[in-house]
């Protein structure tokens, strides 16, 4: 299969470079910036020198890896060239032209693969998996953090919309929800770098996250509260379940190399493309979490709370 990564900093080189292992030798990669463009060629990928000229050689899949803002009219070039979308998150800064693309690569019979990681981390998949077999019972609560990432720029709610997706992932479709964010100036002295977000489902759940971008230890946890009992998935600690009416606790450790979720997400993907299997975050899924995390930035901003 020949692929085409557009766009070649640190997410886009991942995937060049984890390509090969699942077997893609037909390497192309495109990036504005030329000793990027070198860097690639000399990692073993064919690098060309305008966006075009890459389209030209016809590749089966495009993965969109550049900032946010510029993800719509790149897919529109890609999916025009017949080639298949993987588009890092989110899918774009703003709606503008979403749905339009998402209704075109329907129409085309392209897969539109958004690049939500988190939903192949083998821990937050186990806690994802039991917590839909019903191991806690029927779910009452959930309260997830997500913090020490890195800014993107974007300001913390919209650079972290994987926790909007696996949140929803876990509980349902939200109908409110309420954000308090603030800026420390210190990491970006534009975009707020903390928030504290309330997310409400109709059918009563509560999910509280937690989200920053300040400078310490990476922290990542999501507690799932049950009428059983309680799951938690931590970074450090693993899986914990903890079962009320025997008032056992059982801890798995789960702990995984970080780069084995990026090569099951592309493996995903190029699987969807093969026709073997469904995206778990297709451009639906995609266009939804975007218009929450930008439902709950306005909030944010309003200090109201927003039907979503």
């Amino acid at each position: 299969m020949k692929i085409l990564v557009i766009g070649c900093g640190a997410m886009g080189r991942r995937h060049l470079e984890n390509a090969p292992r699942l077997g893609v030798t037909d390497r192309l990669a495109w990036d504005a910036d030329p000793e990027t463009r070198a860097r690639m060629a000399a990692a073993g990928a064919t690098a060309f020198e305008t966006l075009e000229e890459a389209l030209a050689q016809g590749p089966v899949a495009a993965l969109i890896c550049t900032p946010p803002s510029s993800h719509v009219a790149l897919a529109r070039q890609a999916l025009a060239a017949g080639a298949h979308l993987f588009i890092e998150r989110p899918i774009c800064a703003d709606l503008d032209g979403v749905e339009p693309l998402v209704e075109a690569a329907e129409a085309a019979q392209r897969v539109l693969f958004a690049g939500y990681n988190l939903r192949f981390h083998a821990g937050l998949a186990e806690l994802l998996r039991r917590t839909h077999a019903g191991d806690v019972g029927r779910v009452r609560a959930v309260r997830a953090e997500m913090g020490g990432a890195r800014a993107l720029g974007n300001g913390v709610i919209m650079d972290h919309t994987e926790a909007i997706d696996y949140a929803r992932a876990l509980v349902g479709e939200f109908d409110r929800g309420y954000a308090a964010a603030q800026r420390d100036g210190q990491v970006d002295p534009k975009a707020p770098d903390m928030a504290a977000i309330i997310l409400h489902t109709r059918s009563g759940v509560q999910v509280d996250l937690h989200l920053d971008t300040l400078p310490r230890r990476p922290a990542q946890s999501c507690h799932v509260i049950g009428q059983r009992g309680t799951l938690t998935w931590d970074l450090y600690r693993g899986l914990v379940h903890f079962d009320a009416p025997s008032g056992r606790e059982t801890v798995e450790s789960l702990r995984v190399d970080p780069n084995d979720m990026y090569l099951d997400e592309l493996a995903c993907f190029l699987d969807c493309v093969a026709g073997h299997r469904k995206s778990p975050v297709d451009g639906r899924t995609a266009l939804r979490v975007l218009e929450i995390a930008r439902s709950l930035s306005w909030s944010a901003g309003a200090k109201q709370e927003v039907e979503l």
